[in-house]
């Protein structure tokens, strides 16, 4: 079996095309990226991921063809338009998660040409692992993202109200080992992010063993581009329904979404951090293997089992 990963401006988000070729070399599935649209009209391969265009299927017809995730924000384009029962299996677009379907449905009130399937990238399950031996000296990591200044100006108040250790990290400012590093003398992670596609860092954490308690939101009207302006107001009356964890169980941490709650979430987390398992959760469903067998499943072909991998 071989992957052609198509994206016409370079390889996209990094932490995707890392992922694919994870996700490829772990399943034993051969791997090739490529910019060139002739390269992928031959069709001497098995699955087409069309990263970021969307062209009609039939151009391409001996291939099964996965188009995303990096189309739209707003559902636009040829994409949309009647459902067509000839792509059935054949021709799907990645949503990463299901809210985002939901989502674009609201959005757009007629349907989309080809099935609309959450298919995530796989987490690094083996770089995100936990770490044996470091004392976990900070009660909380705090990982801000996006949201407004007097949610993130509340909840850094509460926590120094209840006289716990933590430290922060805002999306787009730390590297990768600095974060590692804090995950791991974490017991927990506080999340003050707006809607999340994936959401890698979370499920990075979570990876390394360390659980979430997440003020969530319910729509991308919560998110704030720099603190305090809202990105989304010329949308309005559009409910614009999101999540700031795509991919969850119980098993991750806790979650809520009312300023009220935190304090008594920040209470709970401390007396129960060590009962939740999101490793086995992230490891379950986010490995590379089953994010492999999940678009094995969406085109109704055989999955790889460990043996074969």
């Amino acid at each position: 079996m071989k992957f052609v990963y198509y994206n016409t401006s370079g390889t996209g988000h990094h932490k995707n095309y890392d992922a694919i070729q994870r996700m490829c070399r772990v399943c034993g599935i051969e791997f090739e990226a490529t910019n060139s649209f002739e390269r992928c009209k031959r069709g001497d391969y098995d699955i087409l991921i069309s990263v970021n265009c969307y062209f009609d299927p039939d151009f391409i017809p001996n291939v099964k063809i996965i188009y995303g995730p990096q189309l739209f924000a707003i559902p636009s384009g040829d994409i949309v338009g009647p459902l067509n029962p000839s792509y059935k299996n054949r021709a799907i677009s990645n949503s990463l998660s299901q809210w985002i379907i939901d989502y674009f449905f609201e959005m757009c009130n007629n349907t989309f040409r080809v099935e609309l399937i959450p298919l995530p990238f796989a987490v690094d399950t083996a770089l995100f692992a936990p770490t044996e031996g470091v004392e976990k000296d900070l009660d909380c990591l705090v990982y801000i993202k996006h949201r407004h200044n007097s949610v993130i100006n509340y909840a850094l108040n509460t926590l120094r109200g209840t006289g716990i250790k933590f430290e922060t990290v805002r999306y787009g400012s730390y590297n990768q080992d600095h974060y590692k590093h804090l995950l791991s003398r974490s017991k927990f992670m506080l999340c003050l992010d707006a809607h999340e596609s994936q959401g890698f860092a979370l499920q990075e954490a979570m990876s390394c063993g360390v659980p979430l308690l997440v003020w969530g939101v319910k729509s991308m009207h919560e998110e704030s581009s720099d603190g305090y302006r809202f990105v989304y107001e010329r949308y309005h009356p559009k409910n614009m329904l999101a999540t700031s964890v795509g991919w969850w169980s119980d098993e991750c941490g806790m979650k809520f979404y009312e300023e009220s709650e935190l304090e008594a979430g920040i209470k709970a987390m401390m007396e129960k951090w060590q009962t939740f398992r999101p490793r086995d959760f992230i490891v379950r469903e986010l490995s590379e293997r089953p994010c492999v067998n999940r678009i094995l499943r969406a085109f109704e072909l055989p999955e790889i089992s460990d043996a074969k991998a």
